[in-house]
């Protein structure tokens, strides 16, 4: 039945913990010397990741978007917490 294979989905997703491809947003104040210094921290918590863009706040900062496949060993709290240990890093977000 159907409702049979909504718990089957729901107990995978349950067992993988977290999705792994995700859109990370990133609001910085100068996405030119942010890349950088954001770009590092990648190689411990991603398997792949793809720069999309960066649009411009009204507010004078910029969100920078990164498509991204977490390791299977990362957990996305500890991407978020590198990255805003980082002083170019006003706050992150998972879509």
């Amino acid at each position: 039945s159907q409702d049979a294979i909504r718990i089957g989905i729901a107990r995978h997703t349950d067992h993988d913990m977290q999705r792994r491809d995700v859109l990370l947003l990133i609001q910085v104040r100068d996405p030119a010397s942010a890349r950088a210094t954001i770009e590092t921290v990648f190689d411990e918590f991603l398997k792949k990741w793809r720069y999309v863009g960066v649009s411009h706040e009204d507010s004078g900062t910029h969100r920078m978007e990164y498509a991204v496949t977490l390791k299977k060993t990362a957990r996305s709290e500890e991407l978020e917490t590198a990255l805003n240990l980082k002083s170019d890093v006003l706050s992150t977000e998972f879509k």
